[in-house]
């Protein structure tokens, strides 16, 4: 490391004064190095700097160009460490006006003292007298304690049975709704079995086929999940059980048609394991798909001759790949 700039020598000198270091640059590399250095300058003992180090650093805070402005030009360490040297001055040459202050302050505090201890025994005096009142003072309060305790029961337990008619009186129509909703839940946990049978189908079989197709496959499912006698809702369809009624409005907001059809695509393309082509000449399952996904889209067109590394550079992101024009 080189001879520093003259202004920063000088504050790294000061800084060593005030540490009790030697000035000279190799022994300042020395200390400047150490781990500790940053923690020996928090730590620094302030209060107690004797003036022959005061003076030996004022010999480098009268330069002119002992300031931040000037040093932070050359270096903004050492403009840090000059702003420390110049407070560490201004709080020494301040202790030496308020350590006389301060030992005025003492002297003044020990007659405080002993004028606060002649207050307190003529305070215990007064309280000794103000006992016995007191003492009155305490079985009256009792008394109109015990009053106010038996005033806040009586008006509390007047309000519990007033709030005790009004919840049996709601609770009686609730009970009626409540029964019904465990009826309902009953019945399709029963149907479950039959239901997840006829929704696993759909999933694995209906997606390349059009309505049509659609409605005379799930019509032999359902005969045969009737012939063999396993509990199934008679009503099932496979968008209602697959998906809730606030996902197929959040779809329909998305510009997802409101046909059956449209509904029961985009449940397969919501939980289908594999990969999905769509017929799409109107851009409907297009549209929706940009709408629904957003950014995490990464459209690619199939005419491209890069399409492939598209694809792996987008699953490698973990981006949803839609490749248009197949």
């Amino acid at each position: 490391m080189n001879v520093p700039h003259k202004d920063t020598h000088n504050v790294m000198q000061a800084v060593m004064i005030y540490l009790g270091e030697k000035t000279e640059w190799s022994d300042i590399k020395k200390v400047i190095s150490k781990p500790a250095f940053k923690k020996d300058l928090m730590d620094f003992d302030k209060d107690h700097i004797n003036d022959r180090k005061l003076k030996a650093v004022q010999r480098f805070t009268k330069l002119d160009e002992f300031n931040y402005a000037h040093m932070s030009k050359i270096s903004e360490a050492a403009a840090a460490l000059c702003t420390w040297v110049k407070a560490v001055e201004e709080y020494a040459q301040a202790l030496k006006v308020v350590n006389p202050k301060l030992e005025k302050k003492r002297i003044a505090e020990e007659k405080v003292a002993g004028m606060v201890a002649e207050l307190e025994a003529m305070e215990n005096k007064y309280n000794s007298m103000m006992a016995e009142l007191a003492a009155l003072e305490e079985e009256f309060r009792i008394l109109m304690d015990q009053m106010d305790i038996y005033k806040r029961t009586l008006e509390k337990l007047s309000l519990q049975i007033d709030r005790g008619e009004m919840l049996v009186s709601g609770l009686g129509g609730e009970k009626v709704r409540w029964s019904a909703s465990q009826l309902h839940l009953e019945d399709m946990y029963e149907k479950l079995v039959g239901d997840c049978l006829m929704a696993a189908a759909f999933t694995s079989f209906m997606g390349p086929y059009p309505n049509d197709y659609r409605i005379e496959i799930n019509t032999a499912v359902k005969k045969f999940v009737k012939h063999y006698h396993i509990p199934h809702d008679p009503n099932f369809t496979f968008s209602s059980f697959m998906s809730t009624e606030a996902q197929v409005r959040e779809w329909q907001m998305k510009e997802l048609p409101t046909d059956d059809f449209s509904t029961e695509n985009a449940v397969l393309i919501q939980k289908s394991d594999k990969w999905c082509t769509n017929i799409d000449p109107q851009n409907q399952a297009n549209n929706f798909l940009k709408k629904k996904c957003g950014k995490n889209l990464h459209v690619i067109d199939f005419k491209d001759k890069k399409y492939v590394t598209l694809v792996e550079r987008a699953c490698s992101k973990g981006q949803i790949v839609l490749l248009e024009d197949i």
